[in-house]
């Protein structure tokens, strides 16, 4: 069956809502441990927690998959599959809410909370291991895990309100720290979850059982899997709770019940219907905002209290846009991942420079005079000078190299499927128009030139004679164009440039105060980003040179126009720019509350 634009439209659209509603609902599990008490008795809470989220799990199966789970053929399967590898990861995480308030013990959990967020991202990496549909997903920079980590060390540092001096917190908080940590470890092995449930899936037997064309089946075996689990991990923690002297009061026990049932079970089945309605992996995007809604909740109810709030917020933001460049592929190139990171990096340094940083420094950031956006000014329209010429010359010449390549592969791809030339000489030119290197672009080079030469000296017509001495030039001033390299020297003093006008701007401002001030501080943030953007812009932009824009189709042997990628993108880029906006909206609210707040500088 052919899925249309418009049944596709449907599809994602049914998949946000379902999304939305995972993340609301995973959002409530911190708020259900902090007003229950869960950090009292831990194992107890989570035991009862799982148990709830067991019997919603049992009565969701029961009343829509009566028909295949009560099949004696598929219990002996599920019997079989449960002592398994991939069971005894699921078991264990299981203990990630148990970790969880065990570590709002030892520090605040509105900052427990925001680590847990660093679940996803231990998920997608678990997902690019398991699964060839995310192999896609991997971190491809330090870059990003520094990020990361930065965040994770700032919101440790809300809780003790002290970035650079976290040995004068509380002696509990590296103990809660690496307790949250673990909690968002186990948290992450949902994926193990999923791929029990996809194996399961495949081991069902056929006929009426099993439909193939129905994907609820994976659903169904997810959710089998997930609650054997739930009941084998409350059963354990139930064991742990009670061998520490655990106590938990009716009340609690309630409440753990109704986050298990309500929250946890309908997180999970919501956001696995989402995968499940769409074949678009950035619907799982929408979950990196679950800690920022959970803090959100905490804070409404008064259950987070942190010294530095701001503190809290960019490592939260930090976490999530970890997450979300290393998931995501909104933009194929890095320009638009630097983009973000530069915005998150020069908001936070910009915000900081006027406490942190002089006291870590012990300098004066106020830049006397009125000579600051002279200085500024003369270095970026130096800076963008540079970068209008080398953009427009490189440019140039990559329109040029693929307009040859897409005449000269036509021309020879026409002859390789009359028979006369050898048809590898396809590979050679696909190879030419990917190289980047020079000992594998000449190699390519010559392999080429050798069959058109044989094909010349054969046994052929004056026109194809022709039609090969025109391949031969172009395939000469392809190779020609493509064999320059990186001009280093323009590249160096683009960067120069670009580097001097970020230092001028980042590292002093103008002596103002008040709505001068804050604009300044915005202003100064988004123009050092945008600059940073523009300086890896241009060197992805050498990139470009080196992807194939030919490749032989699936379906036939034919060769056509080479697609990046054949999913819709839409939607992460449309997720991507919110997230932008909402990076630029959280340091604008952190700049108002800086210059013009009740705390004002």
């Amino acid at each position: 069956m052919t899925t249309t634009p418009t049944d596709a439209k449907d599809h994602d659209t049914r998949a946000v809502a379902f999304a939305l509603v995972a993340v609301v609902a995973s959002s409530l599990a911190p708020l259900g441990i902090a007003i229950g008490d869960g950090a009292d008795s831990p194992f107890l809470f989570s035991a009862a927690m799982r148990f709830g989220t067991f019997a919603m799990y049992c009565v969701f199966l029961v009343a829509v998959f009566r028909s295949v789970l009560f099949d004696k053929s598929v219990v002996a399967v599920v019997v079989r599959r449960v002592f398994t590898w991939t069971m005894a990861f699921v078991i264990v995480q299981q203990f990630d809410y148990a970790l969880f308030a065990l570590a709002s013990r030892y520090v605040d959990i509105g900052v427990v909370a925001v680590i847990f967020g660093a679940a996803t991202l231990m998920r997608v990496l678990l997902m690019s291991r398991l699964f060839v549909r995310y192999q896609r997903i991997w971190p491809d920079g330090l870059l990003l895990l520094l990020t990361g980590l930065l965040g994770l060390w700032f919101a440790i540092a809300s809780d003790s309100g002290k970035f650079l001096g976290l040995g004068d917190a509380a002696p509990g908080t590296s103990v809660g720290v690496s307790l949250a940590v673990l909690a968002a470890a186990a948290a992450g092995m949902t994926a193990f979850g999923l791929r029990w449930g996809v194996d399961l899936a495949r081991a069902l037997p056929t006929g009426k059982v099993r439909d193939p064309d129905n994907p609820l089946i994976s659903l169904c075996c997810v959710l089998t899997g997930q609650g054997i689990a739930n009941l084998i991990g409350a059963g354990l923690q139930t064991s742990i709770g009670f061998a520490g002297g655990e106590s938990i009061t009716l009340k609690s026990v309630g409440i753990a019940l109704a986050t298990g049932a309500l929250v946890a079970s309908v997180g999970r089945t919501a956001m696995r219907m989402a995968n499940l309605t769409t074949t678009n992996l950035g619907i799982n995007a929408l979950t990196y905002a679950v800690p920022v809604v959970s803090l959100v909740w905490l804070l409404l109810f008064d259950q987070a209290d942190v010294l530095r709030l701001d503190y809290l917020a960019i490592g939260a933001v930090a976490i999530i846009i970890t997450s979300l460049l290393i998931n995501f592929e909104a933009e194929i190139r890095f320009g638009f991942k630097a983009l973000i990171l530069a915005l998150w990096a020069a908001g936070t340094f910009v915000y900081l420079r006027d406490g942190m940083m002089v006291q870590l420094l012990s300098t004066d950031w106020v830049w006397p005079g009125e000579t600051y956006v002279a200085a500024v000014t003369l270095s970026a329209t130096v800076f963008i000078l540079l970068l209008s010429f080398r953009t427009t010359r490189l440019a140039a010449r990559t329109q040029d190299e693929d307009n040859r390549i897409f005449a000269l592969f036509s021309t020879v791809d026409l002859l390789a499927r009359r028979g006369l030339i050898d048809p590898g000489v396809r590979t050679h030119l696909l190879d030419v128009d990917s190289s980047h290197d020079p000992e594998q672009l000449q190699a390519a080079y010559r392999q080429a030139l050798v069959l058109i030469a044989e094909a010349k000296v054969a046994d052929i017509g004056n026109e194809d004679v022709e039609l090969l001495a025109h391949a031969e030039s172009e395939l000469n001033a392809v190779v020609h164009s493509r064999r320059h390299g990186i001009e280093l020297g323009e590249l160096f003093a683009l960067m120069i440039f670009g580097g001097i006008t970020v230092f001028l701007a980042l590292a002093s401002r103008p002596s103002v105060s008040g709505w001068i001030a804050f604009l300044n501080d915005v202003l100064t943030a988004l123009f050092s980003a945008v600059i940073v953007f523009f300086m890896v812009h241009v060197w992805d932009m050498h990139g470009d040179r080196s992807t194939r824009i030919l490749e032989r189709q699936p379906d036939n042997e034919q060769y056509g126009v080479a697609f990046r990628d054949l999913r819709n993108r839409r939607f992460e880029q449309g997720t991507s720019t919110v997230i932008g906006l909402g990076i630029i909206a959280v340091y604008v609210g952190l700049f108002w509350i800086k210059w013009l707040g009740a705390g004002a500088v």
